[in-house]
């Protein structure tokens, strides 16, 4: 059964940890160039607006929520709470793709970029199922939003953008 801060975490990449990895962390990454490094903190400085933006949400407005077997009664009030991150996620992902980077990193920020956009297509599916209160719907994307968030987590730590995972 997943968790909720794991339903949470998976579906909107929520609750994300405020990091700095702006420079790589591991000792057998490479340092980054300064430019490098100041395109990973304004990376950052996004994920971490969505961050802030999330927070403003609340908390998950249900304390025994099990999204592998949910109440259709309750999946209206989890759609809605999703998809209220939607607009800020959209942004970010934008914002992200839009930050001019050198080579360096370029092939890091791309697949960031699409994990993040796989990841927003999911909970798109995912809150949309959730608010027509959709069980079979509703518990179809699941395994995508573990597989979008990993994809998410392993492409941001690869560009170091600690921001960016959960």
């Amino acid at each position: 059964m997943l968790s909720t801060k794991s339903l949470v975490v998976a579906t909107l990449a929520a609750s994300l940890a405020l990091a700095a990895g702006a420079c790589g962390g591991a000792e057998d990454e490479p340092e980054l160039s300064a430019e490098s490094a100041a395109a990973v903190e304004q990376i950052e400085a996004f994920c971490d607006e969505w961050n802030a933006s999330l927070d403003e949400r609340g908390e998950f407005p249900l304390t025994e929520f099990d999204a592998e077997n949910p109440s259709v009664d309750e999946l209206p009030t989890v759609g809605d709470y999703f998809a209220a991150g939607q607009p800020a996620r959209d942004e970010m992902i934008a914002s992200i793709a839009a930050v001019s980077v050198p080579s360096e990193i370029q092939a890091e920020k791309d697949t960031l970029v699409e994990a993040l956009e796989r990841g927003q297509a999911n909970a798109r599916k995912q809150a949309a199922a959730a608010q027509a209160a959709d069980v079979d719907g509703f518990t179809a994307t699941l395994d995508e939003a573990d597989a979008s968030q990993q994809a998410i987590d392993e492409a941001a730590e690869a560009l170091g953008a600690s921001s960016c995972t959960a």
